[in-house]
């Protein structure tokens, strides 16, 4: 859950879309940094998606960015060819 104010709401979505995962920067809690990527099942609307959470001190931007790609890879690879065949 990222916090976006006005028009800044489609850039936000579409950098998300781009990348292909989310970033929690502490917006909804003090501390804690989170990653999401979506699970697409044939379609263009995503039916779940996997989270790590961690504190801080245990998430610094280099780490958050390798959990992205490796939660987006995961996920097309293992989780989308067993729930979708």
């Amino acid at each position: 859950m990222t916090s976006v104010v006005g028009g800044r709401n489609a850039t936000h979505l579409d950098q998300v879309r781009h990348r292909g995962y989310a970033l929690d920067l502490e917006e909804n809690e003090p501390g804690v940094r989170c990653v999401a990527a979506p699970l697409f099942l044939g379609g263009t609307a995503p039916v779940a998606a996997v989270s790590v959470t961690a504190i801080r001190d245990r998430m610094p931007p280099a780490r958050m960015e390798a959990l992205g790609h490796g939660l987006r890879a995961a996920i097309a690879e293992r989780l989308t060819a067993r729930f979708a065949g």
